[in-house]
């Protein structure tokens, strides 16, 4: 799945690309639940926790960290460098600002 390869060469486009597929995932989550519950967040790089977490975070959908495999999402500290996901970020979105990330 995209959320577990490898991100070393990964563009903006490619981090944006993860940021829709979550923002997607936690938008129909009462038809994705399988899915959401079988992710497994230990094998997931930082930066993609942390897109995971602001996409739950901004859909309003905390409800989703009560699941065992996503409770350790709360601990997520912000980006320690910028990750903008646009070329030019309007950090409208205060989650995301707050946790280093420009959409």
């Amino acid at each position: 799945m995209l959320y577990y390869e490898d991100q070393t060469c990964w563009s903006q486009d490619n981090f944006y690309s993860l940021n829709r597929y979550f923002n997607k995932l936690i938008l129909y989550a009462h038809r994705r639940m399988s899915e959401i519950e079988s992710l497994d967040i230990s094998i997931m790089s930082r930066i993609t926790q942390t897109l995971l977490y602001v996409n739950i975070l901004s859909k309003d959908r905390t409800d989703l960290l009560k699941l065992s495999n996503l409770s350790g999402l709360s601990r997520i500290e912000p980006l320690p460098e910028r990750l903008n996901l646009v070329d030019s970020p309007t950090d409208v979105h205060e989650v995301f600002k707050k946790y280093n990330i420009g959409w």
